[in-house]
């Protein structure tokens, strides 16, 4: 028997917030559903550390190194979405990571967003949940139909961000 909606808290024994994120990361979800918090605006926290950092001119673009963006974004999402895993919904003072929302397939740098993950939440996720593919094709499959009882929306989609990844360099800037 199946458990109403708004007490559905886990799936096969895990929580369905980290199902999805699994989901999305092997790309069976093909989008990022309105229930998973996350900052999907990238492009402004981007923004903002182009802004406020010094950068490099480097074959006539002003740079980045890769860490001041990685720090960046790491400090701006535990601002906005505290220290809170999305997953199993506990606090942490610390050892809290910030989890880039993306299917395998795209680079790291897209309007899925990110969200904050506990580092036991993370490490299963990219170590991969032990539940069968045709289980997990299943779940996806619930999520993204309508009428079903798991059905979750997608969330609204944000402009890609203005970045390039320069080759042989570890540095990165805006166009």
């Amino acid at each position: 028997m199946m458990q109403s909606t708004t007490e559905l808290t886990t799936l096969d024994g895990y929580s369905i917030t980290l199902v999805k994120l699994y989901s999305i990361e092997k790309g069976w979800l093909g989008y990022l559903p309105q229930s998973i918090p996350a900052v999907k605006d990238v492009k402004a926290i981007l923004d903002d550390i182009f802004r406020t950092h010094s950068t490099t001119p480097i074959g006539g673009h002003e740079c980045l190194f890769k860490q001041d963006i990685r720090a960046g974004i790491h400090n701006r999402v535990l601002a906005i979405m505290g220290n809170i895993c999305v997953s199993c919904k506990t606090s942490h003072d610390r050892n809290m990571n910030v989890h880039h929302i993306k299917p395998y397939w795209r680079a790291w740098n897209n309007s899925w967003g990110f969200t904050t993950l506990c580092q036991d939440c993370h490490k299963s996720l990219q170590v991969g949940l032990p539940i069968p593919t045709k289980r997990m094709r299943e779940l996806c499959q619930l999520f993204q139909q309508p009428d079903s009882p798991l059905y979750d929306p997608p969330g609204p989609n944000y402009p890609e961000p203005n970045i390039v990844k320069i080759p042989h360099w570890n540095y990165f800037y805006q166009c």
